[in-house]
């Protein structure tokens, strides 16, 4: 799986990327909006886009909306340290797939991470299907 981890803190970039590769995922990481967008542009679409909400050049959920228009297949994820009802309604507009509160807790990241695992391996399984 690969993953894009996208927040403005590289404290919890670095955290969120050593927990993901112990798990064996490919990791690529963005300290902006805008910066993520030209590495998906330029490197790979990733499977899976973790991203802070509150971040400077572009936003994350303007990120999770550009992400949607150009990799619609990308699964999103909100980390963020805003509990704000506006903030998640939003990011369910934008079809995010989970939104997880600052600081993170190890077993809830662990449980997301199995979450996203299985949403993909059953899209992997339909394409499959389709195309066989």
């Amino acid at each position: 799986m690969n993953i894009l981890v996208v927040d403005d803190e590289k404290l919890i970039v670095k955290g969120i990327r050593f927990s993901l590769e112990q798990d064996g995922m490919d990791v690529d990481c963005a300290y902006d909006g805008e910066e993520a967008l030209e590495l998906m542009e330029k490197k790979r679409e990733p499977d899976v886009l973790i991203t802070d909400i509150q971040m400077p050049v572009m936003n994350g959920l303007k990120l999770v909306e550009e992400t949607k228009k150009r990799y619609p297949e990308v699964l999103s994820v909100i980390v963020s340290g805003y509990q704000e009802f506006e903030y998640a309604k939003q990011a369910i507009a934008f079809g995010v797939c989970d939104y997880i509160l600052k600081p993170i807790v190890p077993s809830e990241f662990a449980k997301l991470i199995v979450k996203i695992e299985d949403k993909l391996r059953q899209k992997y399984y339909k394409e499959r299907n389709v195309l066989m």
